[in-house]
């Protein structure tokens, strides 16, 4: 199921408003065998729209969002856990290299605190 999206750098993710709006974002990812991982900001609308509505897909993307493969249903969760995250981090690292040491470092200078949300698909 996850193989779609190796090979690709962005993973569209797509949350709903409470009026019921969809909003689709691109942003950086890592994946396991069993679960795409996605680094955003503690307080950032994605977060914000995942709290009020579990309701979430994704897809492979280009940095401009513009969709290359099919939606998959998800079921996010925040990962609580400092040893999964001080692992992802090396995982994002290891994908991005200094464009997440600089993005990091950014976060760091405006106060930002990052999250993880671990993305499993959901079995029809």
């Amino acid at each position: 199921m996850l193989k779609e999206f190796e090979g690709h750098k962005y993973v569209c993710i797509e949350t709903y408003r409470k009026s019921g709006e969809a909003i689709r974002t691109p942003v950086w990812f890592v994946s396991d065998k069993s679960a795409l991982y996605v680094r955003t900001y503690e307080d950032s609308g994605k977060v914000k729209r995942i709290r009020n509505n579990k309701k979430v897909r994704a897809a492979p993307c280009s940095f401009d969002g513009s969709i290359l493969g099919n939606w998959l249903d998800v079921e996010p969760e925040f990962v609580d856990n400092k040893y999964d995250e001080a692992g992802l981090k090396r995982m994002f690292r290891s994908k991005y290299g200094t464009q997440v040491l600089f993005t990091s470092f950014l976060a760091k200078l405006r106060r930002k605190r990052y999250v993880m949300l671990k993305l499993l698909p959901k079995h029809s």
